[in-house]
């Protein structure tokens, strides 16, 4: 059963700003869920769209280094906006300091990480 969320739309409202957008709570009450809509409704607006699941491993890989993931990242956007959907991102040691460097670099990119 699909349960309408209200954050829902403060999530959508931030997306337009640069900050990394973190989505937490508790296992099961529906980030996942919540992101991937938010996301197909991006990318049927036309706007380029990537998603990682920390909890794959051949996602997992690409988060070994910085400038590992941003060569991926700029194969698949190019240089221009793009959105970046990372799912289960406490699975990544130092996320925190790892993702700050990311922003610091100036990116295109709007990451939203659960």
């Amino acid at each position: 059963m699909y349960i309408k969320r209200t954050i829902k739309q403060h999530i959508s409202n931030h997306i337009s700003r640069p900050e990394i957008t973190l989505i937490v709570g508790p296992r099961q009450v529906g980030k996942t869920t919540l992101i991937t809509e938010i996301g197909e409704e991006l990318k049927l607006q036309g706007k380029k769209v990537v998603s990682f699941n920390l909890d794959i491993e051949d996602d997992f890989v690409l988060f070994t280094t910085q400038s590992q993931l941003m060569n991926r990242l700029k194969l698949e956007l190019g240089n221009e906006k793009g959105y970046v959907f990372i799912d289960e991102v406490q699975r990544k040691e130092n996320a925190g300091r790892f993702f700050k460097g990311i922003y610091d670099m100036k990116h295109p990119y709007k990451f939203i990480l659960t």
